[in-house]
């Protein structure tokens, strides 16, 4: 005997619960994001004649390839990455130089093709985000580096050609003389605080830095010659900033000095 069911009830349904409250979401949520992306950044460094006779110098040559950029914004925090899969610097310096010492830096290895050679995260959080004591510790800015697989060639006349390219490009030995400045600067410093209230002390902001490298040789070459190599399988770096009080910490794992 069949029934007819449809003076029956009509069962309610409701979607299960997923675990994450409204706050979550709200903590989740994005208010702006940017992704920048560049398959291959090149540039090369020139040296120029002040008196304008000889021609620009090309010094170095710089490739970067796979190079990009993320960065979000949300209510309690800002998150940005950057990540660079491949990088080498070649040496114009040097004439004719040996193939082997060409290359300045390097980063190729068959070893990690797959492996990022550059990654970065930089966070910054607000004291007030629900997550800054249980995920960051109290900690408001947090930056981690990875660096794997890179090779550095030390050639002396490169490397004290473009030292000497950095201090007559970046500072002014003609300059004002700054013990001038400092005393201006200390008179209204005391000017201002005879005038400011006394302000409540707030807790110093406290930062971590996390660095991991791996697979790091240095190559000391003299004139075309190998003189040592040293290799750096793992090496892990912390430094924790607090105030005025510094805490650093490192670890090195199989670490090695060649002979050629």
């Amino acid at each position: 005997i069949l029934e007819d069911s449809d003076n029956d009830d009509d069962g309610e349904f409701q979607d299960a619960s997923n675990g994450r409250t409204d706050a979550d979401l709200k903590i989740q949520q994005r208010s702006f994001e940017l992704s920048f992306t560049i398959a291959r950044l090149q540039g090369s460094l020139y040296r120029s004649d002040p008196e304008g006779r000889r021609p620009d110098q090309l010094l170095v040559e710089l490739v970067a390839e796979h190079f990009s950029i993320g960065f979000y914004l949300r209510s309690f925090d800002m998150v940005a990455e950057v990540s660079l899969q491949s990088l080498s610097l070649d040496d114009h310096v040097e004439e004719n130089p040996l193939p082997e010492f060409k290359r300045l830096i390097s980063s190729r290895d068959a070893d990690s093709v797959e492996k990022a050679l550059v990654q970065v995260k930089y966070v910054k959080v607000k004291r007030d985000s629900p997550e800054f004591m249980p995920v960051y510790s109290g900690i408001e800015t947090n930056l981690d580096v990875a660096i794997s697989t890179i090779t550095l060639i030390v050639t002396r006349k490169t490397l004290l050609t473009l030292l000497d390219f950095v201090l007559v490009t970046f500072t002014n030995p003609n300059g004002n003389d700054p013990s001038a400045e400092s005393s201006v600067a200390l008179e209204s410093d005391s000017d201002v605080e005879a005038v400011m209230p006394p302000q409540k002390a707030v807790d110093p902001e406290k930062i971590r830095l996390q660095v991991s490298l791996k697979k790091i040789s240095l190559i000391l070459n003299n004139d075309g010659i190998k003189l040592a190599t040293l290799s750096l399988i793992a090496a892990d770096l912390g430094i924790f900033l607090t105030g005025k009080t510094m805490r650093i910490g490192a670890k090195l794992g199989d670490l090695s000095l060649l002979d050629d």
